[in-house]
């Protein structure tokens, strides 16, 4: 049995090590605050430092110093469409706020975009094949799988908003937000109207893709076995359950009032509050860009959306210079391209 005396001894060595441990971590907490604060100093922000009130602050002292009063000295990078760029810092919250707004870059895949146009893979069934090798066997690729492509060729959005010159008097963070927030509502709008109601210019949304299953009301109630024949249209790869429906509210309101065959609602309200809703287990997301008395169902990993992650801004304080204000044109380049199209269906005048 240890004597008293050796535990108090295993007791000091454990708590000498611990102490050892305490002041290393001391010293490396110490070590990266003053590599943070030279930084803070040559005026370099981390991103991950940042609260939404610090985004949104410096969002409005760069808007106003360097797009709206350019200050002597002070030289911002410009885009290929010769607006100033919004720095790489800032461009994420953006997004985030873009995502909040909208719905199809929340719900889409994202595919980064290094040039103006590149080819993908168009992430149908068939894209990836696994073969099974015996020992000394040949594996032969599948020239099909090989073609099944998709090109992203990026194309200029632009979100045009004016705004009072009053606000530009002072960078604070109520500022900052209130042009993040315009920022974002702009752009995401231009991004839904296409991906779902899109007309080939410059993007084909579901709404008129040739692909997508379709399925016509010709103006009649929408009922239950409507509904079952849009949901069951969707290729068997794209039901799952990130799988979605799209619609405005008004149709949703119509929705509301359909039964089963044993007379249950087929909307439930989601118990998570996630979302608004679901319809035969798949959650609903309301945007007013689909096209009225319609609805859109689909699984958007088929759905292909590109970004050159760049974002431009650009002034005129001419056309609005009788009410006071400036106009303000939000710049993306940005493509938009189903990649699948048996993976979406669409329903179409419900009366």
């Amino acid at each position: 049995m240890s004597t008293e005396l050796e535990i108090i001894q295993n007791l000091e060595k454990g708590f000498q090590g611990f102490s050892e441990t305490i002041s290393k971590k001391v010293d490396e907490f110490s070590q990266w605050k003053v590599s943070i604060d030279e930084e803070l100093k040559k005026g370099i922000v981390r991103p991950s430092l940042m609260v939404a009130d610090d985004k949104a602050l410096l969002f409005a002292k760069w808007f106003i110093d360097q797009v709206i009063h350019p200050k002597a000295g002070m030289t911002g990078s410009t885009g290929p469409e010769g607006g100033y760029l919004v720095p790489e810092e800032l461009l994420p919250e953006i997004i985030r706020l873009i995502e909040k707004y909208g719905t199809l870059r929340r719900i889409a895949r994202i595919i980064p975009m290094r040039s103006d146009t590149i080819q993908v893979p168009a992430a149908g069934a068939g894209a990836v094949t696994v073969s099974w090798k015996e020992i000394g066997g040949i594996v032969e690729s599948s020239a099909t799988n090989l073609l099944a492509r998709r090109t992203l060729e990026a194309k200029t959005a632009i979100g045009v908003m004016s705004v009072d010159n009053n606000l530009f008097a002072d960078a604070t963070v109520d500022v900052g937000r209130y042009l993040m927030d315009l920022f974002a509502e702009a752009i995401a709008g231009a991004e839904d109207e296409q991906g779902f109601a899109g007309s080939g210019s410059p993007f084909t949304g579901i709404a008129n893709h040739g692909d997508v299953n379709e399925q016509d009301s010709g103006s009649a109630a929408l009922t239950y076995v409507h509904v079952i024949a849009t949901w069951s249209s969707i290729d068997e790869a794209a039901m799952t359950d990130e799988a979605v429906w799209i619609m405005r509210l008004a149709t949703l309101a119509k929705v509301i009032g359909v039964v089963d065959s044993n007379g249950r609602p087929i909307f439930q309200l989601d118990p998570t509050g996630k979302a608004i809703g679901t319809i035969l287990g798949h959650r609903i997301e309301l945007n007013k860009k689909v096209p009225a008395n319609s609805l859109q169902f689909g699984n958007f990993r088929y759905f292909l959306f590109g970004s050159r992650q760049k974002m431009e801004v650009q002034k005129s304080e001419h056309v609005s210079f009788t009410s006071n204000e400036t106009v303000i044109r939000v710049i993306e380049r940005i493509s938009e391209v189903i990649g699948i199209g048996s993976a979406f269906a669409r329903r179409i005048n419900i009366g």
